[in-house]
This record gives C-alpha cells, structure tokens and sequence, in this order.
C-alpha cells in the first residue's frame, strides 16, 4: 500500500502539523524523477571519491591493471614514479611494454637494486606478465617513470596514464598522485 497525501493539506504532515510517520509497506508517493535524482546523488557519493583517488581497476580482455598511484615530482622538472598492479587472468603470456602519458615525453620501467652497498636504479626494457599471474609495481621495487614532465601532476588530481601492452594492447589508466611523504602509507592501502 502506498500512502497518498489527503487533499487540502501537505504531504507527510498530519492535519495537526505533526510529522507522518510510515511504516516499511508504506512510503509517501514519490515522483520516478525524484528517485532518479536520489540515485544520481548516491552515486555520486561514491564516484567522486574514487575519482580523486583513481580507479580501483580497470580491465581489458584477461588483463586487469589495479592500485594504479603515481607521486607527485619534488620538484617540477623532477620524473614521476608509477606504481600499479597488473594481472594476467588469461590463456597466454602478455608483456608490459611501454608506459606514457601526455605530460611528459616518455617513459621507462626500472627495477631498484641493491649492489656494492648502495641502491640504484636499473633500466627495465619490458615486464613480462606470466599467465595467472600478478605483477607488482612498487616503492622500493619495479615501477614505472615518466620523464621529461612538461605539467607536473599534483596532489589529488588524478591523471591518466597509458600502458602499453603486446597482446592486450594500450590501456589508459586513471592513477592517483599522491606526496612522496604518502607514499609507503598509500601503497599498502587496498582500493
């Protein structure tokens, strides 16, 4: 049963001028307008905040790319890290190619090593994504770098980048920038 407001007075106020109150089988009438409406703003509750913060994943054929989150350069001319997660759901092999974004003029992966007592840096030509697998791109580990930044990216205005892979070809990723002093918290975050 719906409950329908009496003529000559207004909706959910009684003719005392005391709140109606309805039970879970009774709900004012309510236009489909303003339940769309509703749903809308509801969704947007939960969309905004995801879209500061990038995607949760994004996936293509059997590759899903998640926990995609960038730094945000020191300085200006500074490169900007990359850090994401990539899984192989499918039936062969695929490669992690290339990496690239419009603020900046290319892109590289590295891998950070430890040798003679100091860490460095090592180029990366491609990162293989073994079928069932799941790669990390991390602090303190493999990741990505965008170089020659023309507009650096800044703190909670997300950006997207493009990953380039052999099989499943370029994906473009919303990732978050967060501050290198957020960074270690950001990456044991799940999202």
């Amino acid at each position: 049963m719906v409950a329908r407001p009496n003529p000559g007075r207004e909706p959910g106020v009684k003719g005392d001028g005391r709140a109606e109150s309805y039970s879970r089988d009774q709900t004012p009438d309510v236009s489909p307008g303003f339940r769309r409406w509703c749903a809308l703003m509801g969704a947007m509750l939960v969309a905004v905040p995801a879209a500061c913060r990038g995607e949760s994943s994004v996936t293509v054929g059997p590759i899903e790319v998640s926990n995609a989150y960038l730094a945000e350069p020191v300085t200006p001319d500074s490169p900007v890290a990359v850090y994401f997660t990539v899984t192989n759901r499918g039936t062969e092999v695929d490669t992690l190619v290339g990496i690239s974004a419009t603020f900046a003029t290319h892109g590289e992966f590295h891998e950070q090593v430890t040798e003679g007592g100091g860490t460095r840096m090592r180029p990366v030509d491609a990162v293989e994504l073994p079928v069932g697998g799941k790669v990390v791109l991390a602090p303190g580990g493999l990741h990505g770098m965008l170089l020659d930044v023309s507009s650096p990216p800044k703190h909670s205005e997300p950006v997207v980048v493009a990953l380039h892979f052999w099989r499943a070809g370029t994906v473009d990723v919303r990732f978050a920038v967060v501050t290198y002093a957020n960074l270690e918290e950001y990456a044991g975050r799940p999202r």
